[in-house]
């Protein structure tokens, strides 16, 4: 799902669907960092809705989906490519950065390898001002 999730704005950056873009990266965020930050504290928040990860994060982790959030919401509402590039690209790296950490938490293999995980951030970089 990270490859899939990550590359998904590219498509409707390069189609203009602003609002659409929005929601996508929101649910970045606010849904899959979010439910990878909560597998850690409890494997078990792995089947809660939603809508339940934000209460169920560390004070720092309801700080870094915030400041995640904030970053995007400027980019997306400025409709600034640009800014929104580097929002994403952080997305990316907490996709990255949280799923090896929940991973770890149930006790399975992280299904990327360092080489994946730099061609995908290679591509989001290139494709994105394409």
């Amino acid at each position: 799902m990270t490859p899939q999730g990550a590359t998904w704005p590219l498509r409707l950056l390069h189609r203009g669907q602003w609002s659409t873009l929005a929601m996508m990266e929101l649910d970045l965020i606010n849904a899959q960092v979010a439910q990878l930050m909560a597998i850690q504290n409890d494997p078990g928040h792995f089947y809660m809705n939603a809508f339940s990860y934000y209460r169920l994060l560390t004070q720092a982790q309801q700080a870094e989906i915030n400041r995640l959030t904030q970053s995007a919401l400027a980019a997306v509402t400025q409709r600034d490519a640009t800014a929104l590039k580097a929002a994403h690209l952080e997305v990316y790296d907490a996709l990255i950065r949280e799923g090896k950490a929940a991973c770890a938490a149930l006790g399975t293999p992280y299904p990327l390898n360092d080489t994946n995980e730099r061609d995908l951030r290679a591509l989001i970089d290139k494709e994105w001002d394409a």
